[in-house]
């Protein structure tokens, strides 16, 4: 982790950073100080090699989830956001709203009956997208926003999705 702390930041840098695996983190919620973090762990998921099981590939053919993608990228880093302890800060939020205008942040959205359910952000450089941070508590929302990743027009130059792993 490096420690230097801003309270904003030049997108030109952030994603000069994400091109080297550093990314932007806040310390907490209330504070709106950022700092630069390059983990030594990273999960890489190769799209065409992404595994979906039986009951998740049942699940989305059932049609009960609309997914989206920057259909609403303000409503899905907020309630990445909405938890007793989250890195997510007004900094950050502002941040990726900025990369989100200018083309770099996407967000993917699961609906059910209208009502935003689930999805993630990251952001996007080249081939590969930065995965940052999933919404509500349920395991199977990453899943389902991941997968709708795999065969959508808006990501067919996507080829990797990276993680990075915490404990």
């Amino acid at each position: 982790m490096l420690t230097c702390s801003h309270n904003e930041i030049d997108p030109s840098a952030v994603i000069n950073l994400y091109r080297n695996g550093i990314f932007p983190m806040g310390d907490h919620n209330d504070d709106n100080q950022i700092f630069w973090c390059n983990p030594i762990v990273r999960a890489v998921i190769p799209i065409s090699k992404l595994y979906i099981s039986r009951s998740l590939k049942k699940l989305c053919r059932k049609k009960k989830f609309e997914f989206s993608i920057n259909h609403d990228f303000l409503s899905t880093i907020s309630n990445c956001a909405k938890r007793d302890e989250t890195w997510i800060n007004k900094s950050i939020i502002s941040t990726y709203n900025t990369l989100h205008d200018l083309g770099y942040a996407h967000s993917i959205e699961v609906w059910e009956d209208k009502e935003l359910k689930g999805g993630l952000y990251g952001v996007a450089i080249g081939k590969v997208f930065f995965c940052r941070k999933y919404v509500f508590n349920k395991f199977k929302w990453i899943k389902i926003s991941i997968n709708s990743i795999n065969g959508d027009v808006s990501f067919e130059s996507i080829f990797t999705v990276r993680c990075s792993i915490y404990d």
